[in-house]
């Protein structure tokens, strides 16, 4: 026999809203800016204001429309003296991001800061962690935090005595179950089988890379290696493969190239370039291109020269970490 629901059960229930749509979580965020202050304070320390400790939330905008385009959500905070500084958030629950619109975020914040009303800002995409996963490197550099709905959800909850932290915690859960109609991943037989006889060939040759298995969407020619010593604050140090593309990046979040090029303490060796790759500065060998429908077999040279560049990437980088982060850190791009 079914036990009854309890009351707040039955309430969560009640209120459930079949399909979750982007405009429905900005609501959702800008309310538990402007009344959660514990929630607003954490979600400022996943970002580069993490030591603004005494800044508080004076106001959000939501869908805020510019000649720039459109802002999702941004979040004001203000410190003591006045002065303010601004987190610009992408909600994205299933569409694709649109070319450049991680560029366009970048270019609002700029007007802002020159025209005095804030004097800082940064970026984040906010996103169930199954979508984060199969975004572009390119596609998202500019977004130099990510939060998935599931750690939203988890910090909104950390006050367990309250109904309403539980049903809002409850509803973002709901959104990760996208309905059919809505974007999933589109995953691939073909290109899962590609990308295990590829973590294998990594497995035996190239450990150095710390290759995790994962599912890949269809024709993805693109994987980033983050060894367990590489850094995450107060930037994001990666190796990006773009198979498709013919790169092997190792990216410095949020830094200049040009800036971070006069700064190094050395010459790159000769087949290593820096360059600016949305908000990230990366040092990049050249590879062969690859497509999966090529197959395995016709691949397998190209992937070799591939996990070879983004070996001696790591290496690089572990030889030459502290002049190579010491130049990123006075290289450190400013919205």
């Amino acid at each position: 026999m079914k036990q009854p629901l309890s009351i707040n059960q039955s309430l969560f229930r009640n209120m459930a809203i079949t399909r979750k749509f982007e405009r429905d979580i900005d609501l959702l965020l800008a309310e538990e800016f402007l009344v959660n202050p514990d929630f607003a304070s954490w979600f400022r320390s996943r970002t580069r204001f993490a030591a603004e400790s005494t800044a508080q939330v004076v106001d959000v905008d939501v869908s805020k429309a510019t000649a720039e385009g459109e802002s999702d959500l941004i979040v004001y905070y203000q410190r003591p003296d006045g002065s303010r500084f601004a987190i610009f958030i992408e909600d994205k629950i299933g569409a694709l991001l649109q070319p450049s619109q991680a560029d366009r975020y970048v270019a609002r914040a700029a007007r802002m800061a020159g025209s005095g009303y804030i004097d800082g800002a940064d970026f984040v995409l906010c996103a169930p962690s199954s979508y984060i996963e199969v975004c572009s490197p390119e596609a998202i550099a500019a977004f130099r935090v990510r939060v998935t709905y599931e750690e939203l959800a988890t910090a909104i909850e950390s006050d367990g005595t309250s109904p309403r932290a539980r049903y809002r915690a409850s509803f973002l859960r709901e959104a990760l179950a996208k309905p059919k109609s809505q974007w999933q991943k589109q995953v691939d037989e073909e290109t899962d089988a590609f990308w295990m006889s590829a973590y294998d060939l990594a497995s035996r040759h190239y450990p150095i890379l710390e290759m995790r298995k994962k599912s890949f969407t269809k024709g993805q020619t693109w994987v980033s290696f983050r060894p367990h010593d590489f850094p995450t604050m107060p930037r994001r140090v990666e190796v990006a493969y773009k198979g498709g593309w013919g790169f092997v990046d190792l990216a410095f979040s949020s830094t200049t190239a040009h800036r971070m090029h006069e700064l190094l303490s050395s010459p790159l060796p000769d087949d290593m370039t820096l360059h600016q790759t949305g908000k990230s500065a990366s040092i990049r060998i050249t590879v062969p291109e690859f497509v999966i429908t090529e197959g395995w077999e016709c691949c397998k040279d190209a992937i070799t020269a591939g996990f070879e560049a983004a070996s001696r990437l790591i290496a690089y980088f572990r030889e030459h970490r502290s002049s190579l982060l010491e130049a990123a850190d006075a290289a450190r791009q400013v919205a």
